[in-house]
């Protein structure tokens, strides 16, 4: 990416951080809408590792059975996720924003020194927990009362001792009932001001 004096300007890195369900890839969404085709997304959830064998693990107590934990920053490939960017910054005619979403983006230290802008979506347990059933029921059908042990089991306790205490990084915390459209407009106006002099 350039500036209007021809010099080559690295890329805004923007964290979109918050619990499952909270709003977060919404607001991302809509952010990437609103900076146009200059904003990328990279999304955590398609960097889960593909070795599995050495865990984290988490046993359910539905069926006794030890399962991948995705709620556990451990089960993130964080060296793909940072090359991931890297390319991403590399591509400076095409790209001027990164947008990383996913409730682990303030989870790891390599990543965060890299963020120019580091977001967190709040939104109160017991909402996030409706707003997961209900979607995971619209999308794919999934019975209730599993969505609900899934969570007891292995969503809320990561949530309490890896995402929530990652809020306290974040420059600014916004509310998951507030408007999408509100919310994307407020970092929007944050990601501008931290624009480098002769920025378009």
């Amino acid at each position: 990416m350039h500036s209007r004096s021809g010099a080559v300007v690295t890329p805004r890195v923007i964290a979109i951080a918050g619990g499952s369900a909270s709003g977060k890839s919404t607001l991302t969404r809509r952010l990437r809408d609103l900076l146009g085709p200059g904003a990328s997304v990279v999304a955590l959830d398609e960097f889960f590792r593909t070795d599995r064998t050495h865990g984290p693990f988490v046993v359910s107590p539905v069926d006794g059975g030890r399962h991948f934990d995705l709620n556990h920053p451990d089960a993130f490939d964080v060296p793909a996720i940072l090359a991931r960017i890297e390319e991403l910054s590399r591509d400076g005619q095409r790209v001027q924003f990164i947008l990383i979403d996913g409730a682990f983006a303030l989870a790891f230290d390599e990543l965060t020194e890299r963020l120019h802008l580091k977001v967190f979506v709040w939104l109160d347990d017991d909402l996030r927990l409706g707003r997961k059933i209900a979607r995971n029921f619209a999308e794919r059908d999934t019975n209730p009362a599993i969505t609900f042990q899934n969570y007891v089991n292995s969503g809320r306790p990561g949530h309490d001792l890896h995402v929530a205490r990652t809020m306290s990084k974040a420059d600014v915390i916004l509310h998951g009932n507030n408007s999408p459209d509100d919310n994307a407009r407020i970092v929007s106006t944050l990601i501008h001001h931290l624009q480098p002099e002769g920025f378009p």
